[in-house]
């Protein structure tokens, strides 16, 4: 396992499969919010581009922590940088979606802490500087800067509670925004191990921004909080085995009784208390509780759970690649008991006290992850156990992003949670691009700012099974004949949570279809009703009716025989020549038909999904 984006911790090679089988903040913020002040303008070009991009960097003083630009026009999405002469160093780099920018703030993630010439450069992604500008930024006289701290190795120390070593950190940052939470990173090391020094290493790696992504160190340097990463061990045979998933804080590692690896959830307690003293004694500010937690893949869970089990501890949470299954605030649902780690039934048998919902809802959650992401830890038994994969998967749903995150986010809605759920579009298993909004969500939780704005992208909820299909029916001509070919078109057809992978047409006359554009001939005038069924790739359906209106034919024998009676029941009919030239009747269609026998070979093909059986009706007709 690489250490790069696709993020560090994606369970190694020793997992055991089961054989059962804001944003760089847009932030229009007032000139003061970043101790900024506008000053005359710079000597440098204004740039301009044939794309019409537009740039004014103006001479400003300035706290440190970031710059004005004072107008940016960009008619596409671009990337802009602020930098040294020359790009030595870059202090912050954004994207910035198309629009026009007044007062734009940048907030620096390395702190300026001297007089400089800094460069604007707007970028279209890759290639050359659409536009650039230059400025003079001086540093206000009466800021003053505390001193950062290097990475450092603490020892374990089990009179103070944590038996495993840990890293601690702390940014270069100025007085007025020192002062907040330590922020924490469990270790994620990707493999289990009975070799400490390799889970050390990697916590190691992790603290220097070198392993997982490097979030979390990018988290500590932009918010100009210390960063604790503790180095906790994933073993293999010793002192427990590979079903004790530590750095996913897992039941069975909850579950430990003695031991060095017991109640790994207080032990990181004891080591934040311990690092906040070590702070303190180095002269560094730091506020006196609460942390912020940041977390991928097997630490985003750890990060998740421990919200759960230790609320009151937490202000925020930046959990991403969770598989879509972030712990339940609840003791049951769908007729199941939710014991941890799907839900806290059982919270008060591992920590000797209740789950504590009030805490928990008052924990600002930023819960992610990329709609490409496939590293789904479910079939896994060093994950989950046989009887909680059987839960999950009936509580949760299928499928990641369709059914778990949506029904996720629902739940946390009805339960009034303070949480914000998001997935990136393109993105598979990596934290990169939700870093800016990591930033500004621990940020504006610091500051006691509302999380509204945070989340996107994410289904609607239909009990964990996620929203169906929504067909859409369109057809030429919108007034055929009788006899005239009909072309019928369910390409604007959609799936909020995926792709739609098969249609069926029953078109009101009897006859069906299962292709996006079928043609179809009406041999009679009347009304039909057609129905476009939708089937998505988890076996969601989506139904859609219209009424066809055929007129008759030109021929004035052929219309009148296919005029349109109603029987004693008030059904109406319909009178065909049969194929010896006498007239029968048979009903048309209605709504209350269904989509006809074309879906069950068009469910029987989909490859996956186990037949038919897949598959069970929904409420609602979906």
């Amino acid at each position: 396992m690489n250490d790069g984006d696709d993020a560090g911790g994606r369970d190694g090679p020793s997992r055991r499969r089961s054989t059962r089988s804001r944003r760089d903040v847009l932030h229009r913020a007032a000139v003061g919010a970043l101790g900024v002040g506008a000053g005359g303008l710079a000597g440098g070009t204004v740039g301009a581009s044939p794309a019409d991009v537009t740039l004014s960097f103006e001479d400003q003083t300035t706290d440190g922590r970031g710059v004005v630009i004072a107008e940016l026009t960009a008619p596409r999405d671009v990337t802009i940088t602020v930098a040294t002469d020359g790009h030595e160093t870059i202090y912050a780099r954004r994207e910035l979606p198309a629009g026009s920018y007044t007062d734009h703030a940048v907030t620096f993630d390395t702190l300026l802490t001297e007089d400089l010439l800094l460069e604007v450069s707007v970028y279209p992604g890759d290639g050359e500087a659409l536009a650039m500008d230059k400025a003079e930024i001086t540093v206000a006289d009466d800021v003053t800067f505390v001193d950062g701290l290097p990475v450092t190795r603490v020892d374990a120390d089990p009179d103070a509670g944590f038996n495993y070593p840990y890293f601690l950190s702390a940014p270069q940052s100025t007085e007025r925004e020192a002062g907040g939470p330590v922020l924490v990173e469990p270790n994620n090391t990707g493999t289990s191990s009975d070799d400490l020094a390799i889970h050390v290493d990697r916590a190691r790696k992790l603290a220097e921004g070198e392993w997982n992504g490097g979030s979390g160190r990018e988290l500590s340097e932009r918010l100009a909080v210390p960063f604790l990463v503790p180095a906790f061990p994933r073993p293999e045979s010793d002192p427990v085995d590979w079903r004790h998933y530590v750095h996913q804080l897992d039941t069975e590692t909850m579950r430990i009784d003695d031991g060095p690896l017991e109640r790994v959830d207080r032990q990181l307690v004891n080591m934040i208390e311990h690092a906040r003293e070590r702070l303190r004694e180095e002269s560094y500010p730091v506020a006196d509780d609460g942390m912020l937690l940041n977390g991928f893949s097997a630490s985003g869970n750890f990060v998740n759970r421990f919200a759960a089990l230790q609320p009151e501890e937490v202000v925020s949470v930046t959990a991403g690649g969770i598989n879509g299954m972030a712990v339940l605030p609840l003791s049951e649902a769908k007729g199941h008991t939710l014991n941890y780690q799907i839900g806290v039934a059982d919270v008060e048998d591992l920590t000797g006290a209740p789950f504590d919902l009030d805490a928990f809802r008052e924990v600002n959650q930023f819960l992610y992850m990329g709609a490409l992401d496939t590293n789904d830890t479910l079939p896994y038994d060093d994950a989950w156990s046989e009887t909680q994969q059987a839960v999950a998967l009936d509580v949760y749903g299928p499928n990641m992003q369709r059914d778990r995150l949506p029904f996720c986010e629902s739940v946390y809605e009805d339960r009034d949670v303070s949480a914000a759920f998001k997935i990136y579009e393109g993105e598979g298993h990596t934290p990169t691009p939700a870093i800016d909004d990591m930033v500004e969500f621990h940020r504006a939780s610091i500051a006691g700012e509302p999380i509204d704005g945070f989340g996107g992208n994410v289904g609607e909820s239909d009990g964990g099974e996620g929203a169906p299909p929504e067909p859409v029916v369109e057809y030429s001509p919108t007034e055929p004949a009788a006899g005239d070919l009909v072309e019928f078109d369910a390409s604007d057809s959609s799936a909020p949570l995926g792709d739609i992978v098969a249609y069926t047409w029953a078109f009101g006359d009897g006859e069906t279809a299962a292709e996006p554009r079928p043609s179809h001939t009406y041999a009679e005038r009347g009304g039909y009703t057609v129905t476009l069924t939708a089937i998505d790739g988890d076996g969601r359906t989506g139904t859609a009716t219209t009424e066809v209106q055929v007129r008759p034919s030109v021929d004035a024998t052929e219309a009148t025989a296919a005029s349109p009676t109603r029987d004693a029941s008030g059904t109406e009919t319909a009178t065909a020549r049969s194929t010896d030239g006498s007239a029968t009747d048979r009903p048309t269609a209605s709504a209350a038909d269904g989509p006809g026998l074309g879906i069950v070979a068009a469910l029987g093909g989909l490859g996956g999904l186990g037949g038919l059986g897949a598959f069970r009706r929904r409420g609602g007709g979906e």
